[in-house]
């Protein structure tokens, strides 16, 4: 697949996540006697295609639109417009439709034969596709696929992944903390459970900031067999909260106002969304700034990532894979957040990385 992409370099992108992603597990086979890459993918939750600048979007990411230069960048990528089928689809190789959370392979017990209807098989998925050519693989972020938990650190099911120690299972959580215990929440509500709150986050704590270190902590701890390593961030998943300096940047940034968003219900079909109250211009222009600032600092530690691996000599042996779980909606069509296929929600930025392998 990625000689046929090469190939083809205005190729579009209507290529089913999950399938692309399984074949880099191939890549190994594919060249043999070159030394086998390391491969980091890298998920955002709720991230539009349109919104990185590579995209079109309406701020700068230089770091995410300096991979789309040097590789390759999808222009037609769908999804499902949700989060765990997504998730699933990038680890089976299924389309989503044909996997259910509660039927995804648990530990190994045999292998299953794979089919349109049945259960995935476990040698199937891309961490355990991956270790049979010596890779070894490892999680840490959002997982969202280990039932109702939340947050949930460390789920059982591991599906491949050695070691999940800061993966956790749901929620979009902003503030992070290390205890001789483990990892957990850092904000708290007056009760004492964990809150999405942010109050004194910063580059240390603050969610994505905290993840990038994990990546950032591998990288130099592991130098010798290739790695698979998959970040999933939060973020810019709602609520639409950032630290500083981030949270004003964007302060006076005008966000554009979709035609969509005046679409009367009669114009809306029953798919779309129809029932409830719509969204105003107001609101759009109040929400907007500070989900630049979340997808700004994303494109930040991307870079903080990029530059870890360049001063490790690794970068151009590492391929590199970006993309997201679904978009947001930001206003289109009167709505927020995703779970209908309009384009907004369903289409979705794809970013491949591999000096050698994927010319730019």
């Amino acid at each position: 697949m990625l000689d046929y992409c090469a190939r083809r370099p205005g190729l579009p992108g209507r290529l089913f996540i999950g399938g692309c992603l399984l074949s880099l597990a191939l890549l190994p086979r594919l060249d043999a006697a070159a030394d086998r890459p390391n491969v980091l993918v890298i998920l955002a939750d709720d991230l539009g295609y349109s919104d990185l600048g590579c995209y079109g979007g309406e701020i700068e990411t230089p770091n995410l639109d300096a991979l789309a230069r040097a590789g390759l960048r999808f222009t037609q990528f769908y999804n499902t417009a949700r989060c765990w089928p997504t998730r699933a689809a990038i680890l089976t190789g299924y389309y989503a439709q044909q996997v259910r959370r509660d039927k995804l392979p648990d530990l190994p017990k045999g292998v299953r034969t794979g089919g349109v209807g049945r259960r995935p098989s476990w040698a199937q998925l891309l961490p355990v596709m991956l270790k049979a050519t010596g890779y070894r693989s490892y999680h840490s972020g959002k997982w969202h696929l280990d039932g109702s938990g939340k947050p949930q650190w460390e789920p059982k099911r591991r599906f491949g992944f050695e070691d999940n120690r800061f993966m956790f299972n749901r929620g979009h959580w902003k503030k992070f903390e290390n205890t001789p215990d483990g990892p957990r929440i850092a904000s708290r509500n007056k009760q004492g459970r964990a809150d999405y709150g942010l109050v004194g986050a910063d580059e240390k704590s603050f969610a994505t900031d905290w993840l990038t270190d994990k990546v950032i902590d591998f990288v130099k701890a592991n130098k010798g067999k290739p790695f698979c390593y998959m970040v999933s961030y939060p973020d810019p998943h709602g609520p639409n909260t950032v630290r500083k300096p981030y949270d004003t940047m964007y302060a006076d940034a005008k966000a554009p106002i979709p035609r969509s968003i005046e679409k009367t219900l009669a114009q809306t079909p029953k798919w779309g969304g129809r029932a409830g109250p719509r969204l105003t211009a107001d609101t759009v222009r109040a929400i907007m700034p500070k989900y630049y600032g979340m997808v700004k600092c994303l494109d930040d530690n991307v870079g903080r990532i990029l530059e870890t691996l360049r001063k490790e000599g690794r970068l151009d042996r590492t391929l590199i894979v970006f993309t997201s779980d679904h978009g947001d909606l930001c206003g289109e069509h009167g709505r927020l957040n995703k779970g209908v296929p309009y384009e907004g929600s369903a289409r979705i930025p794809f970013l491949l990385h591999c000096p050698g392998k994927v010319p730019a």
